[in-house]
Parts: structure tokens; sequence; C-alpha cells
């Protein structure tokens, strides 16, 4: 898993806290001070392929997101990954990737996909989306692009996110290219698909502005296929304690989920869990199929490149064919560097830019 790393079997358990580890990386911890800094130096044992460009490394602990920004702006500081949402317009055209300092080879503001996604889980095991004509009808409707520029707080930050139809983001080893449904919603192929929609579906959301702004545009989206919306709001633990307990009467969940490590099963195996319990349950469309079931089962005792392409393929086969979800946002990094610093690399398993590889410009 990315948040943890290989470290020696004797390392001592410390209610404290371990002020230094042995690292099996490019930089080693030399010094902690508990909620003030840390100071990484170069491994000299470290024989891998990884670069050390840097000779130190200092993270200072607890500075405020806001002053935080002001300080790498300025160049006080190097590098800050907490950028306040209000922020996030300013920079990205100041030193974004199409801002005159990108077009001059200074890009500062980068902005990069992560292993999230938010996604509406269609609760196939009540009547209205028992149906996989109207999902595929609600997937047409839905304007991912609407949704993805509202911001999600868990997936996101808050930020706008990437719209996408796909079931495993882009950067998830096996994620499929091939486009499924418009990122803007097509009407006129939902109306096609389900030219008799009627009836009302309960969503279940949860009671922040952004989820209220979100369920208002999936209200809209249905309304224009026939279908009503009840919107039903809950605090976000209690939202998905509802949803995944067996039975829970709604027809929509508007859900997130952001992997643990970067492999294809921690979406499709864990989120489309084909053994339903009375509670905990995170397949949060109750969807069943034995031919899925088998094939899920098959797909992760592959591995390689023959495991990544039947992700994809089956990813793709789920969406277009049985259409249980409708994803439609990928979350996204945003990390903010000096002047002075080059040789952002993005490292897709982490999720962020990789510390090791940064370097000072000349």
């Amino acid at each position: 898993m990315p948040f943890f790393c290989a470290v020696p079997l004797n390392t001592p358990i410390d209610p404290e806290g371990v002020r230094k580890i042995p690292s099996a990386g490019p930089y080693y911890i030399a010094e902690h001070d508990p909620n003030e800094r840390i100071v990484l130096k170069r491994n000299p044992n470290y024989q891998g392929s990884r670069p050390q460009r840097l000779r130190e490394i200092h993270i200072r602990i607890g500075v405020a997101p806001a002053r935080a920004v002001a300080d790498v702006e300025a160049g006080n500081a190097d590098y800050v990954v907490e950028i306040p949402p209000d922020r996030d317009a300013k920079l990205a055209a100041g030193y974004g990737l199409s801002s005159a300092a990108a077009r001059g080879g200074g890009q500062r503001y980068f902005v990069n996909p992560t292993h999230t996604l938010g996604y509406l889980a269609l609760n196939t095991s009540r009547p209205l989306f028992s149906d996989a004509q109207l999902r595929k009808a609600v997937s047409y409707a839905i304007d991912r692009r609407a949704l993805a520029r509202l911001g999600h707080l868990r997936i996101s930050g808050g930020f706008p996110a990437i719209p996408t139809d796909q079931y495993l983001p882009p950067t998830m080893p096996g994620a499929s290219r091939v486009p499924l449904y418009p990122p803007g919603g097509d009407l006129r192929a939902a109306r096609r698909l389900a030219p008799d929609a009627r009836g009302t579906a309960v969503l279940y959301t949860c009671n922040l502005p952004f989820c209220r702004r979100q369920a208002q545009v999936i209200k809209s989206n249905l309304n224009a296929i026939g279908l009503q919306v009840e919107i039903k709001e809950f605090q976000s633990l209690e939202l998905f304690g509802r949803a995944g307990t067996k039975g829970e009467p709604f027809d929509i969940l508007a859900a997130h989920w952001i992997a643990d490590y970067a492999d294809p099963s921690t979406f499709l195996n864990v989120l489309l869990d084909q053994e339903i319990k009375p509670q905990g349950n995170l397949n949060l469309s109750y969807y069943l199929d034995a031919r899925l079931a088998r094939k899920l089962e098959d797909v992760a005792r592959l591995s390689g490149q023959s495991r990544y392409r039947a992700y994809a393929a089956l990813s793709v086969e789920v969406a277009r064919d049985a259409a249980p979800w409708v994803a439609y946002a990928t979350g996204t990094s945003r990390e903010f560097f000096s002047a002075r610093i080059g040789c952002q690399v993005f490292q897709p398993v982490i999720g962020s830019i990789d510390l090791a590889a940064l370097c000072i410009r000349s």
C-alpha cells in the first residue's frame, strides 16, 4: 500500500511514536520534532533506481494552508500540497498547465488524477432500477461535467474533479479508454432506451452544500427523462451506514470510493462484491449476477498485463451492459511549487508528485 513501506521486524511499538525508522527508500528520516518538522536526507545505503537529487528535504508541520501557499508563491518555501479551494483558480491561471509560466517551461501548479471515483449507485434490488435499460438510460441522462464541476469534498478536496464514465480511474492499472457515455449527457439516447420511464427515485446524499447542489443536477437530469427524484440528506457516516444495510429504501446513492492501493480489484471486486450481508455492504448497487461473480474470481487470479487487460475489458462490459453505477468523476491532487523547483514527476501509485525526483532549477 502507498502509505506503508518496508521496516525492520524489530521496530519498536511506541505509543508516543518512533522518531526515526530505518528506510528502504532513497531518503530517510534524519530528524523529527513532533508537530514541528521532519528532515529527510539521502539514504547512503539505497541502491535502487529512484533518484536522490535533493541533498535534504525539510518538511514543516502545522502551517495553515493559506499561509503555506503564500510562502511558496513568495519563494519562502518550495512545495505545498494542501491548497485552499478558493486559491485554485488563481494558481491555475498563473502557474497551471495552460498558463504563460507553463508555456515558458515553468509550470508550478499541477493537477493530476488520483485513485478516487465519484459515482451514483443505482439500487438494482428495488423495482425501479431492476431494469438494465433504465439504468443505462440514467447513465446517458446524467451530466457528468456538471457534477464534476461542483467538486466533491472526499474525492477532490472540494475542487472541481475530472469527468469520467469509467469504473476505473485513469491512473489505475487496467483503466479503459473506451468512451461509453457522453460527459455532458445525451437525453435523446436516454429517451430511446427508456421511452416510458416514470416513477420516483429516492436519492440518498450527504447534507453538505456541494451534495445539495449535485442532488439538484441529478434531479433535473432525471426529470428530463420522466423520473421524479425525492432527495433525502444524511450526515456522511449515517448515509453509508444506511446504504450498506440490506433492504434500505433508496434508489440512488451519491457515493465515492478511494482505493487503498493501485490494483483494479480494489474497485471491481470490492464494490461489486457478490456476497450481500445484512449490514456493512460495499456493493451499494446490490447488483448480483452469477456470471459476473465467476468473472470477478477469474480475473483476480491473473497477474501482470493479462490481469490488467482482463479488468479493463470487464469494467467496460459491466458499465456498458449492466450499468449498476453512473461513474461521473475522478478526484485530483493539487500541488504548488516555488519558481526554483523543477523535475516534477507525478507518481500515480501514491497519487502525488515524487519527492525523490524533485530538483533545483539551474
